[in-house]
């Protein structure tokens, strides 16, 4: 062979072998993206995903593009005008169901504001290669039909290891008040208050009677996503399109032969508890929470998202980034680069349903009732039906429009009201999120934790801290120790198929740091 041409083809063998390990992770490195002022895109009854077309079962509060609406066929998503997203490139959205405050006196049903949200995307530890999403990629977190806690109660995203528990609730406290159980210890989850996880003091199942009182960091909801992708099923099928990986033996977790491996998306939603926090008893066996499906368990806690996001973009950042909690926007060289908070805050869109008019925070909910067919439900083993038949995960079918992008606006400054901060009441007004200080880039605890819950803000830097206890033990328990990176070979005999469907894992993690994130 000639001298050239065989320096060129060991050239090109080099180039392949750097391409693969690019993609292939033996370690964890994430990046985080934070919404423009801290609150929702729109608060709106559609799901494009489980209700394509018609109005969806419940409220949802919603995050990212502007191109949100009742249909969202194939990638609908990407040709939004604007994000509230820090990524200027990601168009997805993100939602969840919103949160109500029940009156113990007066039964009364109030909104709840969200304080915050905040999507880790975790590039995981794996022997395979870790690609951007499919275009128009969907798909869906926990069971909206849930009332009972996981059985057994345990933090697990090892499809290997049993059913999964993709979402739980987590509770940070002050000092003082994180030293004792977050859950009653005689509590079995079946009887007005939720369950403990049995290896993290801090979290569980179901709604906990604690009051959540940590530095700016009041009640928030955890949901891990699955990371394997189906690519023989299609988009649309949300129920079989995707599932969780399984532990490799080496430090991460592979998919499926056959499976694209996707970043695994974790979703942290704050909601601003502290506002009620004079109007019901705490540690008394009881909740004054309720999902705006009707739930007041708090099992049914789950997530959708729509992937938006320019492939070139994404793939840039999982085979590239590493800026941890400082965000993705914040990655060197990342295409498209960061929103403009100017930017982020201007961009709205508007509930094209007329009943959104009436979902007022700070006022009782009119007639006293959810929006769609939501009475209140409770504790109970089988799914949840509600009366007349229809599921909680389903809708009435009513066709709606999709909404049209709202026009940008200026954007006003966002009301903080009465925040506890080191337990002092507040009523400061600030503007979220403005990035400061950059917090450590390595995930903590979580097992694969996120790490530091720092939240960009020109006043607050929101950073939870939670002690992990053991439940009846007489102290701490010790830090996660964290795994050493390994070189992964090409992993072998893998699990031909998923063991169970994302809508059958009825919850959980990995153990992260206040909860399950890791491996």
């Amino acid at each position: 062979m000639h001298y050239s041409t065989l320096t060129a083809v060991l050239a090109s063998a080099a180039a392949f072998t750097l391409t693969e390990a690019a993609s292939k992770k033996s370690s964890r490195t994430f990046g985080t993206i934070t919404f423009g002022g801290g609150k929702e895109l729109t608060r709106c009854r559609l799901d494009p995903i489980v209700n394509p077309g018609s109005t969806a079962a419940h409220l949802h509060s919603v995050f990212g593009g502007n191109a949100f609406g009742a249909s969202m066929p194939g990638d609908a998503a990407e040709k939004a005008s604007c994000t509230t997203a820090t990524v200027k490139n990601d168009h997805s959205n993100y939602w969840v169901p919103s949160l109500y405050f029940e009156d113990p006196q007066t039964k009364k049903l109030e909104p709840v504001e969200l304080f915050y949200a905040k999507v880790y995307y975790f590039f995981d530890a794996t022997n395979d290669d870790i690609k951007a999403f499919p275009k128009g990629f969907r798909m869906l977190a926990g069971d909206p039909s849930l009332r009972a806690p996981p059985n057994p109660a345990h933090d697990n995203l090892d499809a290997s290891k049993g059913a999964i528990t993709p979402t739980c609730w987590t509770c940070p406290r002050s000092d003082a008040d994180s030293k004792t159980p977050l859950y009653p210890p005689d509590s079995d989850g079946k009887h007005g208050v939720g369950i403990q996880d049995p290896s993290n003091g801090g979290q569980g199942w179901g709604f906990p009677d604690k009051e959540c009182n940590g530095y700016a960091s009041p009640l928030r909801a955890d949901i891990h996503f699955p990371s394997c992708v189906n690519p023989n099923v299609p988009i649309e099928n949300y129920k079989e399109n995707s599932c969780y990986p399984s532990d490799n033996g080496m430090g991460g977790s592979d998919c499926p032969a056959g499976y694209i491996h996707v970043p695994h998306l974790f979703m942290e939603v704050y909601w601003n508890t502290l506002v009620f926090q004079d109007r019901w008893e705490h540690g008394k066996g009881s909740t004054p929470w309720v999902l705006s499906n009707g739930d007041k368990t708090g099992y049914s806690l789950h997530a959708d998202f729509i992937n938006g996001w320019d492939t070139e973009t994404l793939q840039y950042a999982i085979d590239n980034c590493d800026p941890g909690n400082s965000g993705l926007h914040k990655c060197p060289g990342l295409p498209g680069g960061a929103t403009e908070e100017d930017e982020m805050k201007a961009c709205k869109l508007t509930c094209p349903l007329e009943e959104s008019s009436a979902d007022v925070l700070g006022s009782p909910m009119p007639g006293n009732k959810l929006f769609g067919n939501n009475p209140l439900s409770s504790y109970q083993a089988a799914p949840y039906v509600a009366p007349g038949g229809a599921s909680s995960g389903s809708s009435e079918s009513v066709p709606v429009q999709p909404a049209a992008p709202a026009a940008s606006s200026s954007a006003p400054v966002v009301e903080a009201a009465n925040v506890k901060q080191n337990n002092k009441p507040s009523t400061t007004m600030y503007t979220v999120p403005v990035p400061v200080a950059a917090a450590s880039s390595q995930p903590e605890g979580h097992g694969s934790n996120p790490g530091p819950h720092v939240v960009y803000t020109s006043v607050v830097n929101i950073h939870t801290v939670i002690k992990t206890i053991t439940v009846g033990a007489g102290g701490p328990t010790p830090a996660p120790v964290p795994v050493a990176a390994h070189n992964k070979p090409a992993a072998k005999n893998r699990k031909k198929n998923c063991t169970r469907k994302p809508r059958k894992h009825h919850r959980g993690r990995r153990s992260h740091a206040h909860r399950g994130i890791g491996y």
